[in-house]
């Protein structure tokens, strides 16, 4: 299964990368804001753990931006704590400036930043298929982050991707962690459980 999970990266990072490149690339981010912003306004409040996009994953300025600017929301980010055994955890953020660059080369809060216990989890991903079927770069920092939040409490994981991104079937292995939705530039789509 390993192989199949390396050709399916593979493929769909250069995929991703060649959208990057095009015009549709912003027009597709800012409507994958606004439908997460929209999802927001029908919740009543929480804490909301996002993710700073690397390379040509979708970027979350606006929904960023919202989350900073109401006192509804907490927002969060990853925090990577032992890069040798892949765990992460979601610490609180306020304000852009503070973040540095992690052990993972992603932008973090600072050390003693809170940390939080999202009940909504905006996550980056590679691939993802009609069943909630996740696949993320490989190291499972998610994987295990999100099977210790499910452990501990109900949360909503929303995957962020382009519509391209949607593949037949998602090779999972058990400890892979499945989404409850996926938000594109089509709108946020629940899958059936």
């Amino acid at each position: 299964m390993g192989q199949d999970k390396t050709a399916l990266r593979a493929a769909v990072r250069k995929a991703r990368k060649a959208l990057a490149q095009t015009a549709d690339h912003a027009p597709f981010c800012k409507a994958i804001n606004r439908a997460l912003i929209e999802e927001l306004g029908k919740r009543t409040g929480g804490a909301v753990a996002t993710y700073m996009a690397m390379g040509s994953e979708v970027t979350l300025d606006d929904f960023h931006s919202f989350l900073l600017e109401t006192s509804q929301w907490i927002a969060a980010l990853p925090t990577i704590t032992d890069r040798a055994n892949g765990e992460m955890e979601f610490k609180a953020w306020q304000h852009p400036e503070n973040l540095h660059v992690g052990q993972a080369g992603i932008s973090e809060p600072p050390v003693d930043a809170p940390t939080v216990l999202p009940d909504i989890v905006v996550t980056p991903l590679l691939a993802f298929d009609a069943n909630g079927g996740r696949l993320g770069q490989g190291g499972g920092f998610y994987d295990r982050a999100l099977a210790s939040l499910r452990q501990r409490k109900q949360i909503t994981v929303i995957g962020a991707a382009f519509a391209s991104q949607e593949v037949k079937r998602v090779p999972m292995e058990p400890h892979d962690a499945t989404l409850d939705a996926v938000v594109t530039q089509h709108g946020l789509r629940y899958f059936a459980r």
